[in-house]
């Protein structure tokens, strides 16, 4: 990796300490855990050790990479098993969405808000709502992480009803 900079600087406990904080709190043996944004697994190889499944969505092509390498590290892992790597974006509605890149494909700053920069690629979305709904997890416990650098706000109304239907069942 050319990110080791970056592992050193979570070892330490200087990159979002309080975000691991939340995951030590929420996240049991009970719980799905899904990582939208999950880069190369900084949160998603903590969280996952934590809770009875991990899926990380990842539309970045480089990253997505990386991120598959990190996970793959972890084959002798007990919690190995649970893990699932999805190379794609979430989005309001599913189909395709143009990740615009900040700087290159895997600085963890890639962004669907960066499409018109001239800079990125089309890659393959889904709705959240319509992922839970297929692997049949409406009944489960779910922890979802958010960083899209943005696009949340797009992503979170489309959600709302979607909530109300769960919260309802």
């Amino acid at each position: 990796t050319d990110k080791l900079w970056f592992w050193e600087e979570l070892e330490s406990g200087k990159w979002e300490s309080s975000t691991f904080d939340v995951f030590d709190k929420y996240l049991d043996q009970d719980t799905v855990f899904l990582d939208v944004g999950g880069w190369i697994g900084s949160t998603f190889l903590y969280a996952v050790q934590k809770a009875k499944q991990g899926i990380v969505f990842e539309p970045d092509p480089s990253a997505f990479k990386e991120l598959e390498t990190n996970i793959g590290l972890n084959k002798t892992s007990t919690w190995y098993s649970r893990c699932e790597a999805v190379k794609s974006a979430i989005a309001p509605e599913s189909g395709k969405v143009k990740l615009g890149f900040r700087n290159a494909s895997g600085d963890s700053m890639s962004s669907v808000l960066l499409s018109g920069s001239g800079n990125g690629e089309e890659v393959k979305a889904i709705s959240l709502s319509e992922f839970v709904r297929s692997r049949k997890l409406e009944n489960e416990k779910l922890f979802v992480k958010m960083d899209v650098e943005g696009f949340e706000y797009d992503i979170l109304p489309s959600l709302k009803e979607f909530i109300q239907q769960l919260q309802n069942a």
